[in-house]
């Protein structure tokens, strides 16, 4: 590279510190979104097992069709927030995630093709 010294300290090294200070932010922004994604699935989990422990019991116990009715209610409930977190959030996120990354994966390989056909 063509650079002096001098262009290394005053451009090089304060560039190096944000771009380290960014993708540190934006790695703890990313697991923690893992996180609360791992969450929110355990959460409809544990809700879904407990309506189809509910439905086995209906089935074997009783046959009553307002319990019908409240179970259909919750599963449509249940659907609807998963519906709602996908539509609201997990898609925008995941759609900011491929820009970005998609962004920074094309940047690479156009230094790689551009350094390689230097040589």
């Amino acid at each position: 590279m063509n650079c002096t010294a001098m262009d290394i300290i005053f451009y090089g090294i304060p560039h190096t510190i944000l771009f380290s200070l960014m993708c540190h932010y934006v790695h703890c922004i990313n697991i923690w979104q893992i996180v609360y994604f791992i969450i929110i699935c355990h959460y409809l989990k544990v809700r879904i097992r407990e309506l189809n422990k509910n439905i086995l019991l209906i089935n074997k116990v009783k046959r009553d069709d307002k319990e019908y009715e409240r179970i259909h209610r919750s599963l449509s409930s249940v659907y609807s927030e998963i519906n709602e977190y996908n539509s609201n959030f997990w898609s925008n996120y995941m759609l900011t995630i491929w820009f970005v990354f998609g962004t920074d994966v094309d940047a690479v390989l156009y230094s790689v093709k551009s350094v390689l056909s230097a040589k």
